[in-house]
């Protein structure tokens, strides 16, 4: 059954910064473990209890939320990955630093000509006459002599 319980903002500050504190020695003991290649198991069910003990101890303002746990869930973080190789940003990019006198420095144009584009040619529908020039576009309709049927 839920129940409605007020608690001092000092009271939810205090404990969001235990969690804080504690996770982060958790991880930070987890690293130095794994370094040292020592294996190491969560914590039991009653050192988990006795740990829900002290927080009712301490903080008897969620006293009666904590004494209706019997066993705290475990924690257990997700595995730790390898760190990804250092990136180097452009890497084998040279850059030349720009000239120091932009009035004086060559202009960036190719010495030699390129090959030509090849035009496209387009072969006109069979049986169309050639001419330069599109025909005109047809005549505009008057609206009022348009009969519909």
């Amino acid at each position: 059954m839920a129940k409605t319980v007020i608690v001092s903002e000092e009271t939810i500050r205090n404990l969001i910064e235990a969690h804080a504190s504690m996770a982060a020695w958790y991880y930070q003991m987890g690293d130095v473990l794994r370094s040292a290649n020592v294996a190491v198991e969560p914590p039991s069910d009653e050192q988990r209890r006795t740990y829900l003990a002290q927080v009712v101890l301490h903080y008897p303002e969620v006293a009666p939320v904590a004494e209706t746990i019997s066993t705290p869930r475990p924690f257990v973080p997700p595995p730790a990955i390898a760190a990804p190789a250092a990136v180097v940003e452009n890497e084998g990019v040279v850059i030349a630093p720009p000239p120091e006198d932009h009035q004086e420095a060559p202009a960036m144009i190719p010495t030699e000509p390129g090959p030509a584009p090849a035009a496209a040619q387009q072969s006109p529908p069979s049986g169309a006459p050639q001419s330069e020039h599109p025909p005109p576009p047809p005549p505009m309709v008057d609206p009022s002599k348009v009969k519909y049927d």
